[in-house]
């Protein structure tokens, strides 16, 4: 499957503005060092499991109708620093579970997350910014939604590469939706 540049035209574009919680597992990790000039920093390669619920729509959202409250599953490697720098990056899948039926597949694609960042320094966040990452999503429509294109980026509160990613109060994935046209 590939994932490259999609021209966008003929495509009607929805708002995607959704809320997300649940957790992020790390187990099997490597531990090397990397040398920087003249200082060795501590990297560890960690196995990640991502696993979260896609929730309701807030402000400015136009998904809803066609996404369901889901599920985001990705699972993939985080490269993570002693200093808790991290990059995860992922293959993803969004998956309807509706009540009495077979799983759905909505999305697959890829995830990147990047732990202890902060790209909003201009609005107080800071470069290294504590139980904070970002990312972006980019996944092609399945079943249902075959024909579809998902690209949003991803803003929660959390460590990586394990953790609880609970405050729906933050947690943000937040972009465009194309439909067919």
């Amino acid at each position: 499957m590939c994932l490259g540049i999609v021209m966008t035209t003929h495509s009607c574009i929805l708002r995607v503005n959704r809320m997300f919680d649940g957790h992020v597992a790390g187990s099997r990790n490597r531990t090397f060092t990397c040398v920087m000039g003249d200082q060795a920093i501590e990297t560890r390669r960690v196995a990640t499991e991502v696993a979260w619920r896609l929730g309701v729509g807030v402000t400015c959202d136009e998904s809803m109708a066609l996404v369901p409250n889901s599920f985001i599953g990705a699972r993939g490697t985080t490269v993570v620093r002693s200093d808790g720098f991290a990059h995860f990056l992922g293959r993803l899948s969004i998956t309807d579970f509706p009540e009495n039926s077979p799983p759905v597949p909505l999305f697959v694609g890829r995830m990147d997350l990047i732990g202890r960042i902060g790209s909003h320094q201009f609005l107080g966040e800071n470069c290294d910014e504590r139980e904070h990452f970002e990312g972006w999503i980019t996944a092609t429509g399945r079943g249902p939604l075959d024909g579809h294109r998902m690209r949003c980026v991803v803003v929660g509160h959390g460590e990586l590469p394990h953790g609880p990613v609970g405050n729906t109060l933050v947690n943000r994935l937040t972009g465009t939706l194309f439909l067919p046209a």
